[in-house]
């Protein structure tokens, strides 16, 4: 309809226009009108088509390498860096869920995320009210609830970027769809340490069951006057091998266990497991005596774990511990 060309030659304080329509402030009157800048419309039926699938008409089209859409700026950033291709300063009201192209064929590197709820823990999330000087429009007004781009920037860089200069100030853009995926995977690893914990409570459980039968049993077969078997237990703590509790447990650094070993003894060992009964590590006890074992859980997920004493192969105790960063 209009072909535009223009080689006038300007400067980052001259940008060169091709195309403006401005129209002007109405004195006021009795009648008012609303006002069009601009008008662009293109029938939406089209019978060309692309691999059978039939193309749109374009009632607006800039092509790649086309340069910046802007809108609601109160210069064009000229001379600014721009990392982006379409920018709004302002509220953006849809209709529906803009979707992103994230097809696993144009991704590449990709990897898991890990110690998401140590990740999640560091963010903090904030209420704020936007200064004044980036109010556009009403649905900017008012509190708004967020995140600070610099804050999350140290948690997760991958989150933010430089977009330029923004009212002479330097200026960083957070993307929150990128947070999502941290939540995603920190539910998973809350729920495998709810599901360990579950595991747990029901050994627990299922002791306690077995405890109370064997009461149950013996308050029955002594009210029947009836003969059980008894087996005879010699307590004796003076010179037995001790396996204590970690302390603290939970733990989300450092804890210590502490174990006695009586003099001469010779082949004992720590065992530690995961919460399915994979051995982790074997620890070496060479003191005798009353010592101490300083965990570090550094490369460790969040769950239940378990260690172990065997002296020459056999089990002298075990306990649990709770890992929660």
């Amino acid at each position: 309809g209009i072909n535009v060309e223009n080689d006038d030659v300007g400067g980052c304080s001259n940008p060169i226009i091709g195309v403006r329509s401005f129209l002007p402030r109405q004195v006021a009157t009795s009648v008012q009108s609303i006002k069009v800048a601009g008008w662009f419309e293109a029938d939406s039926d089209n019978s060309c088509c692309f691999n059978h699938e039939p193309l749109p008409n374009y009632a607006i089209y800039v092509p790649e390498g086309g340069g910046v859409v802007s809108i609601g700026f109160p210069t064009p950033l000229v001379c600014a860096p721009t990392n982006y291709i379409f920018g709004v300063n302002g509220s953006v009201v849809s209709s529906s869920n803009p979707f992103t192209v994230s097809d696993s064929s144009v991704k590449s590197d990709v990897r898991p995320l890990k110690n998401a709820i140590a990740t999640i823990e560091k963010l903090n999330g904030v209420s704020y009210n936007l200064d004044k000087s980036m109010l556009r429009d009403s649905m900017m007004m008012g509190r708004h609830c967020g995140f600070l781009a610099q804050q999350v920037g140290r948690v997760i860089p991958e989150a933010v970027r430089n977009m330029g200069n923004l009212n002479g100030t330097s200026t960083k853009a957070l993307s929150y769809n990128d947070i999502i995926p941290w939540l995603v995977e920190g539910m998973k690893e809350q729920q495998h340490m709810i599901d360990s914990l579950k595991s747990t409570l029901q050994n627990i459980q299922s002791c306690l069951n077995q405890i109370c039968s064997a009461s149950g049993n013996n308050s029955q077969g002594n009210n029947n006057n009836t003969t059980l078997p008894v087996q005879d237990v010699t307590l004796s703590n003076a010179n037995a091998p001790l396996l204590y509790q970690n302390q603290p447990n939970p733990f989300s650094s450092n804890t210590k266990i502490n174990y006695y070993l009586p003099e001469g003894t010779q082949g004992a060992i720590i065992v530690f497991y995961d919460n399915y009964g994979n051995q982790l590590k074997e620890v070496q006890l060479a003191q005798t005596g009353n010592a101490t074992i300083s965990l570090n859980p550094e490369n460790l997920a969040n769950g239940v774990y378990s260690y172990s004493m065997i002296i020459n192969g056999k089990l002298i105790d075990t306990k649990r511990m709770i890992l929660q960063k």
